[in-house]
């Protein structure tokens, strides 16, 4: 988590940060952003809130592959990427049973 959070300051977003400590969203209560992707990131220390446009949510997500260092953990952010319509070279849909 660490290699990730820090390859995601390193991304040219402009965040919003808070000491406010907020809270994550449910299914219920997450809201869609129609212009990008809404990221919120918690500690004890506050929160910080960036975006990552529409028009480059894939090519952001891609480059944070390479902090994830277990092959299942890549496998699940890649097929996340999969939603977004991202192309993802050489994944394998079956590598891992859904649960």
């Amino acid at each position: 988590m660490k290699r990730f959070m820090t390859l995601l300051t390193r991304l040219s977003l402009q965040w919003d940060e808070s000491p406010m400590v907020d809270s994550l969203e449910t299914y219920k209560t997450i809201h869609s952003y129609g212009y990008g992707m809404g990221i919120k990131v918690l500690s004890t220390n506050g929160t910080a809130k960036g975006l990552i446009a529409q028009t480059k949510i894939c090519e952001t997500l891609a480059s944070l592959d390479s902090a994830l260092l277990t092959p299942r953990a890549l496998w699940e952010f890649q097929g996340f990427r999969l939603q977004y319509h991202c192309r993802v070279p050489n994944f394998d849909i079956d590598a891992y049973p859904f649960q």
